[in-house]
C-alpha cells in the first residue's frame, strides 16, 4: 500500500514468512495515514494466521504523536517492533520507555490502599502498601 502527498509517502508492505508476518513501514507515519497503518493492522489481525506479528520501522522517516499512539497500542495486542538505524531505533526505546511507564502507573493504581487516620481513601492520600 503507497499513501502519497506531495512530500509525504508512506509504504506499508505485508511480508508473509512461515513463522511471522511482517508490516513493514516505509516514509513518514503522521497523520492523515495512520489509519492505513491500523487497517493493515486489523487485516493481518483478521486473516488470524498464527505466529508473531513484526512491524519493521527500519525505513521509516518520521513519526507523529497519532503514529506513536498506534504503535504503542499495537504492542499492547501482541505486535513486536523492528528498527535498525539511530533514528529508528530511538523511536522504538521511547515507545518503550513510555509504554513501561504505563504500566507502572496502571500497577500503582492497582494496588491496595490504606486509609489515613480512619478516613476513607482517595486518589490524592494514597499511601503504597509495602510487602
Amino acid at each position: 500500500m503507497l499513501v502519497t502527498d506531495r512530500c509525504r509517502v508512506l509504504k506499508i508492505t505485508n511480508v508473509e514468512r512461515e513463522a511471522e508476518q511482517e508490516l513493514k513501514v516505509e516514509g513518514k507515519l503522521s497523520e492523515p495515514w495512520v489509519s492505513e497503518l491500523e487497517a493493515a493492522w486489523n487485516r493481518v489481525r483478521q486473516e488470524g494466521r498464527n505466529g508473531q506479528v513484526v512491524v519493521n520501522l527500519s525505513d521509516m522517516t518520521y513519526v507523529d504523536s497519532k503514529g506513536k499512539a498506534v504503535l504503542m497500542a499495537m504492542v499492547a495486542q501482541g505486535a513486536q517492533l523492528s528498527a535498525k538505524g539511530i533514528y529508528c531505533e530511538y523511536v522504538v526505546d521511547q515507545l518503550m520507555n513510555e509504554m513501561q511507564k504505563a504500566r507502572a502507573r496502571l500497577h500503582r493504581r492497582n494496588e491496595p490502599v490504606q486509609a489515613i487516620r480512619g478516613q476513607p481513601a482517595n486518589r490524592d492520600k494514597r499511601l503504597k502498601v509495602h510487602r
